[in-house]
Parts: structure tokens; sequence; C-alpha cells
């Protein structure tokens, strides 16, 4: 990786962390909060720099006032306490470089692990008050809550905390009580005393689990470091790579604690309220249809979209997730009466395929599966688990209450669990994540089902007479008798209808009515009606209009045909759906839904 020397502002590449030996001292390391309007980058400093050494007569001075304040800052600290080089992320990685971005990833803990010291930088904080009083602008600083900075925090054996005018606060040693109480850290991780290993897999995501990053993917790619893994960094794949995080975790670390998370406190409840809550629960995820303004129909999953995969979409899952450990697997299978299959997990299609002690419970009509771990009160974590289409297949959890919380398992002490028979080890399949079609990041999903036709064509609406209709209609000899581009709004409370008049070269003329029914007056929907308005009829009021004939909604085909009174023609109406969003215009946006209106005028 690239270090920055702290005197001339030149980036020398290093392949490994660099010894004291190498560098004079080691080397500083900078941890900060990004600025929302952007930080100085590799390849802006390596500029300065080169076209300074360009100059016949550069003093640094002119170098200076070209680096931003905040690495020059940091390298004056830095400098003045003995360190010749300091990596700081804005500058130091060449992000145009998909190679380097990802080695960077990959090896960021090892290299804040070796840093002599790092550098907390808290923008938003003065340094006028005592960081330790109760609250503290020190506690609230947005540095604590920033995804990346969570192992920047417990990477490093020094951290010195520095305000916004670059004056010392104290030290992470200092601090622990108060970082742990901010973060939830444990003070034993915070000082080095037991490392992350140490810890479980759910504890760990739990200090995650009120952080943000910019990229979603960062959500996963800033926890490989505090989980000893690897992988690629892919931005683009959204939320899959916090589900590729858990699948790598699944293959290096024994520990069944990341199957125990949930959306709320109510996700893990007391096994003795389980058969209780079953009985007024909905088993298994449920559906929603919508229509949308165009009457198209949609399908998605409701208020349960992925609580019933078995790993989470994000490390927000595991906010109460922090007293879950792992516990000794042979403790276990003594008290369960049955030898536990080791942890060894196939990823297919299908889902995960693994085998769990498994508590058939029929009257419930779900299974538990028991897992290797408990919570701070030692009672066992066991998984619901509801059928899933295929033989074995299985999704976890059900809805208490739609409009409230979703149970993903339950607690039970080892007396308890006997009550229900003996375990069997299961092969089991259990859906791990949502298929997705395209990157998803987060956002809600629908798959389209079909038309409602009778739900769609009411107003308030739009129409509008595609452009190429109107000069077909001018080339056979009809003008429109109004001005505007065809476009016509129909709203409840403004006009509400048009009639639209064509006139011919023989001086007769053809009028078609559009706009909400008059008949639904006073009504906020209304439907759209529609007719042709021939010769004698141009100046007929709307009343005298049939509204059971004239809905656009009733017509077959969305089109309809009048004769016209000589009988020497024929002129059909036709409506088309023109989807064009969401129904959410703002201040002179055309109104929504769209529908566009073909006039077709043929002579016999």
């Amino acid at each position: 990786m690239w270090l920055l020397h702290t005197y001339t502002f030149e980036l020398r590449w290093f392949h490994h962390p660099p010894l004291p030996s190498t560098t004079g001292h080691g080397y500083a390391i900078l941890s900060h909060v990004w600025d929302p309007q952007g930080e100085q980058t590799h390849q802006d400093l390596k500029n300065i720099v080169t076209e300074a050494q360009t100059q016949p007569i550069t003093t640094k001075l002119q170098v200076d006032i070209r680096i931003s304040a905040k690495i020059r800052n940091c390298c004056a600290f830095a400098r003045s306490m003995g360190y010749c080089y300091v990596w700081i992320d804005s500058c130091c990685v060449d992000k145009t470089s998909s190679a380097e971005l990802s080695e960077t990833i990959n090896s960021m803990f090892e290299w804040y692990t070796l840093a002599a010291v790092c550098y907390a930088f808290l923008g938003d904080v003065d340094g006028l008050e005592d960081p330790a009083s109760e609250g503290s602008v020190f506690r609230r600083s947005r540095w604590f809550t920033r995804g990346w900075t969570l192992q920047e925090l417990i990477a490093p054996r020094d951290v010195l905390f520095l305000c916004k005018d670059w004056h010392m606060l104290g030290t992470k040693e200092d601090l622990a009580d108060v970082v742990e109480d901010v973060t939830g850290v444990d003070r034993a991780i915070l000082l080095q005393e037991k490392k992350p290993h140490e810890v479980s897999v759910a504890r760990r995501m739990s200090w995650a689990s009120r952080r943000e990053t910019t990229r979603v993917e960062d959500e996963a790619y800033s926890l490989l470091g505090l989980f000893g893994l690897c992988m690629p960094a892919i931005y683009g794949e959204g939320r899959g790579a916090f589900i590729r995080l858990q699948e790598e975790i699944l293959k290096h670390l024994p520990d069944q604690s990341i199957f125990a998370w949930g959306p709320g406190p109510g996700s893990i409840i007391e096994g003795r309220r389980l058969e209780d809550t079953l009985v007024r629960s909905s088993v298994g995820p449920g559906l929603y249809h919508s229509l949308d303004a165009h009457g198209r129909m949609f399908s998605g999953c409701g208020d349960m979209p992925t609580e019933r995969f078995l790993l989470a979409q994000s490390p927000r899952m595991f906010r109460y997730s922090s007293g879950i450990s792992p516990i000794d697997t042979s403790a276990l299978s003594q008290g369960l009466g049955t030898q536990l299959p080791g942890s060894q997990y196939t990823i297919t299609s299908y889902g995960v395929r693994t085998q769990f002690p498994i508590f058939h419970v029929s009257a419930w009509g779900c299974d538990l599966a028991v897992l290797a771990c408990e919570d701070n009160q030692a009672r066992i974590i066991c998984l619901v688990l509801t059928r899933a289409g295929g033989p074995g297949c299985h999704t976890i959890g059900f809805s208490i209450d739609p409009s409230t919380s979703y149970c993903r398992a339950a607690a039970f002490s080892a007396e308890t669990l006997t009550f229900y028979g003996s375990a069997m080890t299961t092969d089991v399949c259990i859906m791990h994540r949502p298929i997705y079609t395209h990157p998803h990041h987060g956002n809600p999903t629908e798959t389209r089902v079909g038309w409602a036709a009778s739900a769609t064509f009411w107003g308030p609406c739009s129409i509008i007479i595609p452009s190429w209709n109107i000069s077909r209609l001018r080339r056979a000899g009809y003008t429109p008798t109004w001005t505007g581009d065809g476009l016509f709004s129909f709203t409840t409370c403004g006009q509400t209808h048009s009639t639209l008049t064509f006139t011919a070269r023989s001086g007769t003329s053809i009028s078609v009515f559009i706009g909400l029914c008059p008949a639904h007056r006073g009504s906020e929907r209304r439907p759209l009606h529609a007719c042709v308005l021939p010769y004698a009829h141009a100046g007929s009021s709307s009343s005298t209009l049939d509204c059971r004939e004239e809905h656009v909604a009733r017509w077959k085909d969305l089109s309809k045909t009048w004769r016209l009174l000589d009988g020497l023609g024929y002129v059909m109406l036709k409506f088309k759906n023109w989807p064009c969003g969401d129904q959410t215009p703002g201040p002179g946006a055309i109104q929504q839904p769209l529908f566009a209106l073909e006039i077709h005028v043929d002579h016999v």
C-alpha cells in the first residue's frame, strides 16, 4: 500500500507494512469521517507533488497551500510525534484501480493492527468539555456511527483521539469505559486483553448494527478484518456482499450464533411462550397483491420480506444479539441425549443444506432446530423451522402480528427442551437468501403478475393524443381546432372534461368527448368517460352521455367504434396504458396515471 511522507507529501509504495527499522519509527495511521464535500484523492495529491517538482523554484509553502487542511494537519501532527510516514485512506489508495482497492480492503485490518499509532480525528468535537461527561459532544461524534471506524477502533494497539483543532482528547486506553459505553465493544477487546475471535459472531455483528456506510457493500467489507476473512470487493452487488460475508463465515468459523438474529427484541422469545404465540400467529411467509395506478397487478412479500431466511440482510439485524454466545457442543450433546453433528454447510440453489438436532412438534406445524449457542441467561437457542415446498426445505419463523413483530427462534432451558421428546439429527435445507434478479440494495421488490383492466382508467388522470396520430388525421383532411400538444389533464377539483373537435375540408366536423364521468360528481376517483359526438351532436352537453356504455374500462380491448350520422364512415377510439412511474406528481408535473388515446377515422 501507499504511505505518505509527512515532510515531502510524496507517496511511496510498500508491499508489506513497514517495520520501524525501515521507516525509523514505524508509521502512523489516520481514522476519520470523510467530508461530505469530498476529500483530496490519490491522483490529486500526486499531481500537486509532481507539478511542484517540475517547477524551477518551488518552496515547501507553495506545495503546502495546495494540500488539503486535513492532510496537511495530519502530517504536521505525525511529524511532531516523530513519524516520517502516515497512512490516510482518502489519498493513499488509488481507487481508480479495482485490484488495488480490493487488496486494500482485504489488508486494511492488518495495516491498522501493525501501525505504531492510530489518530482518530473527530472533526465534530471541539475539545472544550470532558469526553467522559454524560452527554458530551465526544460521545455523540459521528466517528462512532460509521462502519469503517469500527475496525479502526479495534485493530490498532494505541488510538489517540484528536478534536477538530488537532488537540489531543485522550487515548483508547484512558477512555476505554466511555468508548465501551458508546459503542458496545467490550473493554477487554478495546484494550486487546481479548482477541475478536474469542467473541461470538453475533456479538461482533452487534457492534456494527448501529453503524452506517455510504456504500451498502461496505457494511460487509468493513467487517472482513473483524472476522479474519478475505473476499473480493465487488461494488454494485448491493446486499449480496453481506450475504457473501456470512457464507464465508460459515466456511471458516464453527459458530452458530450467526443464525441468532432478528429485526426486533421479540425475534427470540421465551420457549414457554412459544406454544401460545404459535396459536395466535400466522405461520409462514405472507404475500400481498397490489394494483398500481394503471391497473397492473404486482405481488410481493408482506411484513416479513427477509426474516424468514437463514442469513441476515444487514448487520442491523444483529442489534439485539449481543448476548448470544456459542456453547460447548459436548455438554450440549450430553444434555440432549444425542450426538451433535459437526458444523458443515453446503450452499445450494435451494438454500443451505446442513444437519441440526431437530425436535419435531407436529401439533404446532413446525420444527425446532437446536443451535449450539445460548443467551445471557444460559438458555439454548432453537430456530423455529416451517416447511417450504420440497422435502426437507424450510424457512424460518412466523409472524406473531403482521403489524408488530416476527419470531425466528425461541430460548429454552435444557430441562424444558426434554419435554418435547428426543432430538433427532436431521438433514435440512433452509432458504438462506432472497433470489435476486439484479443487484439488490435492500429496497422492496415486486413481481408483475398481470393486468386488472377493470381497476384502471379512472381519474384524476392525463390523456395524450400521440403526435403521429394528429399528423395522420391532418393528412386525412381533419384539422384539430384546439391549440397545444395534445395533452389533457383531468382532476376532480379542476378541469373534468374536454371536447376535441376536428373540422374536415368539406366543412363537417367530428367531436370527441373525453373526461371524468359526470355521474360520479363528488367522488375523489371517477371513471374515465369517452365517446364520439358526430355532426348534429357536436354541441351536446355531457348530461346526454350514456354512463353505462361510455366508461372506457368497460370497452372490449379498450376500444370502441361509432358510425357517422351520414353513414359514410366510422370513428374508432382506442386507449392504451402509458405507465410513467409512481403517482407522485410535483408542482407543474403531468397528472398521473397517463393514458394514450388514438383516434382513427375510416370512410366507406
